[in-house]
């Protein structure tokens, strides 16, 4: 216990040195918005699919590297982070289920065809999640998986078998394991759980490369990401065909060989900019810290809410402008819903247990 004490002493200090990381996860919530309902820009949407999702992995293993999480007993991670991850995942996607039936079957039926709800019933159930509900099942093994790996003594090595074998087994299997039925739902489930492993894992890497770096290193590293960054998006604007993007929700890597460069430099570039230039912006570390509202109600709830709202403000100007301002319709609405949640439905997010001042 007084091992656990330490490290949430340990945890709280590191909240108040690192609020960039709350920061990156904002601008990468607000990313997983635009990607998701931008309109008219198919090649923009696909390069943001490549990478908006990474930064979240890669702050979840440098924290359990500052706070060397693997040392608690197994027992205690899963417990921890089931209420943490899987218990909201569980509370929003009853939410999410209410309001589509409402939305669906009661205010406007005709919207839709009649096996939708079915169809996300089945998806909630088998945890592989609704819409961007798949996160968090999809974060809770691959913690699991990371520190299990991680407590064992050739964990390094075991991490980059596991990387290259990735792809080598995309190459190999994945269009004859991709499709419709049982087979393509495990292999889909399976593939981005270990995909998402190596990424916390590059996390964890990356907390002691920053402990290593001084201003100078700093600077070249970053200037080193945003050029691959701009290379990469140039490529895949210039040769769409050749070098595709990452969409890890459908389990797509496009081409593997520019799969880890797509989905892991311009993570680690917005991380180290957060970290030199926009720690201080409230604005974003306030998304970030309330990503897990954003990123569970945003594709269902506040979505249909914007659209209904656009007409009201006569704004029609095609498919691009159309959908920005829906983004910030949204971006807008959020606040209030944050706080509504925040004090009145806490139950949502925490774990009731974990409301207690002595937890």
């Amino acid at each position: 216990m007084k091992r656990i004490s330490i490290q949430n002493d340990k945890a709280r200090a590191l909240s108040d040195r690192m609020d960039y990381l709350d920061c990156a996860k904002g601008i990468s919530i607000i990313l997983i918005v635009i990607s998701h309902h931008l309109q008219g820009l198919p090649l923009t949407k696909t390069f943001l699919c490549s990478f908006r999702l990474t930064p979240f992995f890669l702050i979840s293993g440098f924290l359990y590297a500052y706070k060397n999480e693997w040392e608690r007993p197994f027992k205690s991670i899963v417990s921890k982070n089931f209420k943490r991850l899987i218990y909201p995942y569980i509370t929003f996607s009853i939410v999410v289920l209410l309001w589509n039936a409402l939305y669906y079957m009661v205010l406007f039926p005709g919207e839709t065809p009649e096996f939708r709800i079915q169809e996300m019933l089945v998806y909630t159930l088998t945890t592989y999640g609704y819409n961007a509900l798949w996160y968090l099942p999809l974060a809770f093994w691959a913690t699991l998986l990371f520190l299990a790996i991680r407590k064992t003594n050739h964990h390094h090595l075991i991490f980059a078998l596991t990387s290259v074998a990735l792809m080598v087994f995309y190459i190999l299997f994945d269009k004859r394991l991709t499709g419709i039925g049982l087979v393509s739902y495990f292999y889909c489930y399976i593939f981005r759980t270990l995909v998402s492993t190596v990424f916390v894992y590059m996390g964890y890497v990356l907390f002691y490369v920053f402990q290593h770096m001084d201003q100078k290193r700093e600077n070249i590293l970053l200037l080193s990401c945003v050029i691959l960054s701009v290379a990469s998006a140039a490529l895949h604007v210039l040769y769409p065909d050749q070098f595709q993007i990452v969409n890890l929700a459908a389990h797509r890597l496009g081409n593997p060989y520019f799969f880890y460069l797509t989905s892991t430099v311009p993570a680690i570039a917005i991380i180290l900019i957060c970290k030199k230039y926009l720690a201080s912006s409230r604005l974003l570390t306030y998304f970030g810290k309330n990503s897990l509202i954003v990123m569970a109600l945003h594709m269902d709830i506040t979505v249909r809410i914007a659209w209904r709202i656009l007409p009201r403000l006569h704004i029609d100007h095609g498919d691009v402008v159309n959908s920005l301002c829906v983004i910030a319709l949204e971006l807008a609405m959020f606040p209030i819903i944050i706080t509504v949640i925040n004090k009145c439905f806490p139950f949502l997010l925490r774990f009731p247990s974990l409301n207690t001042k002595k937890s």
